[in-house]
């Protein structure tokens, strides 16, 4: 039989049930600062006490807050010792950052067994300078801290001054009457040498929200879980429009406002809202607005036609308000003319009200204003096509061109390219009077090129429709429309006979 050899079993945790805290050094008990680890050579030593059976090969584990520190092995010379130490750099505890955290430590013996987690001795770290010196917010654009109507709707600049000891990654939050203003900013590079860090918008809803009156704005700069407050910025809020308000104050347009309406004067020209042609043009018109409940008298209506910068005036009475009926502005036709024709002349008004700085913006009225002189064809009107396969006596025969005889539409006064031409021709039984032959009727549509600009529009007639006719008349006409309006060109007429002399009857 061999020779015994014992074999140990330890399962104990070292230490024991307790483990005592580590040993601060006394610069570090009521907090450590930059200057202090300075002093200590920017390395920090913490003593770790002696325990219940301490062994050499145990390792130290030490833990600062959660996050887990520097080892250290016991050597056989450390046994019965109160003096192992465990040093941290000082690149370790700027990491950690500012603020208290709980150190402690574990053992582990060469059997693996784990020590409970010691007591926890508290350190205080204050290497990093804290912001200070954070003045109060600027507000940019506004004249004596008020915030009027306009300023809220494009939203309000506040502007963050740097302050002492600012840093990279510094968390900004300016608040509106302790109301977060804007998103969160935090600071980079790029912002460190600027007399003013950073611009927030403050928006509308966020200024809304708190109704008139004065309005406190400050930030607030987060670092390491800690927040710093700045000084004050007092603001005068004035959002109330004259009139009634703005349901959807997003927009510049205050949807509570009725568009104007215009209508033309000449009882015999063209009876429809927001169109003007010539004869209306010169005969003025007038812009109707509807009432609304919140009008007072006193406000003043302003009433802007296409790009004229000289409003139109018209104050509201007390007898507007005793009748509370719709409002009528007289547009002259020298204003009118001025401005021009088109499809799309912009008409609006606003309110104003003696002592309220905000104004309010009714939506656009798009008017078409149509002058003869600017329509397809000018003053003289659009002339009538021409037949050019015609002879002299201005007779097509169907026989001569088996695919049908063309008509010319000559480029007319006012020509664009986008215009659309129709030509619609007609056939007659008759050399003269006669009637309609349905099989005869054509029409077609040519969209203006460049080539037509220069050339006009070349539309042939099919030979079916010339056969219908036989031996009579046709007859073409064409319409133009274009961006102004559409416009109906004088007729052409043109003799159709298959027989080899034709005379008019």
């Amino acid at each position: 039989m061999s020779q015994t050899t014992p074999i140990i079993i330890d399962r104990r945790p070292p230490g024991g049930a307790l483990l005592a805290a580590l040993i601060l050094p006394p610069v570090a008990r009521d907090g450590l600062t930059d200057p202090e680890l300075v002093e200590l050579g920017n390395q920090l030593s913490v003593t770790v006490p002696g325990y219940f059976d301490m062994q050499w090969g145990d390792v130290i584990q030490s833990y600062w807050g959660e996050q887990p520190g520097p080892t250290h092995r016991v050597r056989a010379d450390e046994l019965g010792s109160d003096k192992i130490q465990l040093s941290v750099e000082r690149s370790f505890l700027e990491r950690l950052g500012n603020g208290e955290f709980a150190l402690s430590y574990s053992v582990r013996d060469r059997a693996g067994n784990t020590s409970v987690r010691s007591q926890a001795v508290m350190l205080k770290l204050q290497l990093q300078q804290v912001p200070a010196n954070l003045q109060a917010p600027i507000a940019l654009q506004l004249d004596h801290g008020r915030v009027h109507d306009a300023h809220a709707r494009v939203g309000v600049k506040i502007a963050v001054p740097t302050y002492t000891h600012v840093a990279i990654g510094d968390e900004i939050c300016v608040l509106w009457n302790d109301e977060r203003a804007a998103p969160r900013r935090v600071i980079s590079a790029h912002e460190l040498d600027k007399p003013l860090l950073l611009n927030v918008v403050a928006r509308y809803l966020v200024i809304s929200r708190h109704g008139d009156g004065p309005a406190r704005v400050k930030y607030q700069v987060r670092r390491n879980g800690q927040v710093f407050t700045s000084a004050e910025l007092e603001l005068e809020v004035f959002l109330q429009l004259p009139g009634p308000q703005d349901p959807t104050p997003q927009t510049v347009v205050n949807e509570a406002l009725a568009a104007p309406l215009i209508k033309g004067k000449n009882p015999n020209g063209r009876r429809q809202d927001n169109y003007l042609d010539e004869d209306n043009a010169q005969l003025s018109a007038d812009a109707v607005i509807a009432w609304r409940k919140a009008f007072r008298a006193g406000d003043q209506l302003n009433l802007f036609w296409g790009q004229s910068s000289r409003p139109l005036v018209r104050p509201i009475t007390q007898k507007d308000v005793d009748a509370a009926c719709y409002l009528v502005i007289n547009v002259p036709s020298s204003l009118i003319v001025e401005q021009g024709c088109g499809v799309a002349i912009n008409v609006q008004y606003t309110v104003t009200r003696e002592g309220n700085p905000n104004t309010s913006y009714s939506p656009k009225q798009s008017v078409a204003v149509i002058f003869q002189m600017q329509l397809p064809g000018g003053s003289a009107g659009l002339m009538e096509p021409v037949f050019t396969g015609a002879n002299v006596l201005n007779v097509v025969d169907p026989r001569k061109d088996p695919e049908g005889t063309v008509v010319l539409v000559s480029p007319y006064r006012n020509m664009k390219v986008g215009d659309r031409v129709v030509l619609r021709f007609c056939g007659f039984d008759a050399l003269t009077g006669g009637n309609e032959i349905d099989a005869a009727t054509f029409s077609a549509e040519r969209r203006v090129s460049e080539h037509e600009l220069r050339n006009g529009c070349r539309i042939r007639v099919p030979l079916a429709c010339l056969m219908a006719i036989e031996h009579g008349r046709g007859r073409a006409r064409y319409e133009v429309i274009s961006e102004l309006g559409r416009i109906t060109s004088l007729p052409a007429d043109v003799y159709v006979s298959s027989r080899a002399t034709v005379t008019a009857r």
